[in-house]
């Protein structure tokens, strides 16, 4: 029956603990179908049809509280979102500016060649050039990318993807024009 450690064995434990869950079951069947019953059909049954208006009343006024205090929960939350759409002179809606095109050097690092080349076209049209496309291949003679300045100049780019610094030596043959650029690259 116990133990040397003065424990209950446990076929008994679960013995005992099946016989609890069952008279605990049988105590609130007996109260489910006998307390309870009667009072939704007894008493609560008699108070909505002796005063059917204040009945209404307080069933439109509860759902009303429950919406509202659902709606402050999400609010709270943060699981409502609203959408400002700003309104210009002539009426016409003004779409909010998504989110800033970002990219992380491990995401770089982790990206194909022919990614990393939509990659730099994707960020040359998010700083406004215009017309960006991929075009590198075999036989792009170096242009990989090739987009539009907002003064109509052409700008064509060669992606490189290694995995130790650039130096000047690796661009001498494929430029013609000398670019300043500057660049910040976010911490990964």
């Amino acid at each position: 029956m116990f133990d040397e450690d003065g424990s209950l064995d446990p076929f008994l434990k679960v013995l005992l603990y099946a016989v609890l869950v069952l008279a605990a079951g049988k105590m609130l069947w007996e109260w489910l179908t006998g307390t309870v019953i009667d009072w939704i059909t007894v008493d609560l049954w008699g108070a909505v049809t002796e005063h059917p208006w204040w009945t209404t009343l307080v069933v439109l006024g509860s759902l009303t509280a429950l919406l509202l205090l659902a709606r402050l929960a999400c609010a709270a939350l943060g699981l409502l979102t609203t959408r400002a759409v700003a309104v210009s002179v002539d009426a016409t809606p003004v779409e909010p500016e998504p989110a800033l095109l970002t990219y992380r050097m491990k995401q770089f690092e982790a990206m194909s060649p022919t990614g990393s080349e939509h990659a730099c076209a994707e960020l040359l049209a998010r700083d406004g050039f215009l017309r960006t496309r991929r075009v590198g291949g075999s036989g792009d003679l170096g242009a990989d990318v090739i987009a539009s300045d907002p003064d109509g100049l052409t700008v064509v780019v060669q992606c490189k993807q290694l995995s130790r610094p650039v130096n000047s030596g690796h661009a001498a043959n494929s430029c013609s024009a000398s670019w300043e650029t500057s660049a910040t690259w976010p911490s990964s």
